[in-house]
């Protein structure tokens, strides 16, 4: 395996557009690491998939978190055991599994409709989708 190093002076200029490449190279089967941004890097890519994975839900904001959890929940303790070691899930798999393998590679996926919730709400830049959520209930 060739390994590339790749320094980044500042990557807070543009953190999700860096994200997103490492990501990129990580669909294509490289192994990525990036020093002590990884965590964060990785966890703002984590959290896109996420995203995306909700968007593909269907139902309310707040219906579509729980339904994301349940989808967690057996990805975890059924697929993610036999998947953890490929490049890329099996074929044919659907588009919010496939989110879920990238997004746990990249690391734990989250256990709860109010943590799904939250990474549902935020955009990546401090402000939040807040009309899409205003008529959810909020958990207790």
């Amino acid at each position: 395996m060739t390994r590339y190093t790749w320094r980044v002076e500042d990557p807070a200029d543009d953190p999700d557009a860096l994200a997103e490449a490492l990501g990129e190279l990580e669909r294509r089967g490289y192994q990525v690491e990036c020093d002590a941004l990884d965590g964060r890097l990785r966890r703002q890519r984590r959290d896109q998939l996420l995203r995306e994975a909700h968007g593909l839900m269907s139902g309310t904001p707040w219906g579509r978190c729980v339904a994301l959890e349940r989808e967690i929940a057996q990805f975890e303790s059924i697929l993610w055991p036999r998947w953890r070691d490929r490049a890329a899930p099996p074929e044919p798999c659907s588009a919010l599994r496939r989110h879920l393998f990238e997004a746990r590679r990249l690391g734990p996926l989250p256990t709860t409709a109010r943590q799904l919730r939250n990474i549902a709400k935020w955009n990546g830049y401090g402000d939040f989708r807040e009309k899409a959520f205003s008529s959810a209930p909020d958990p207790e």
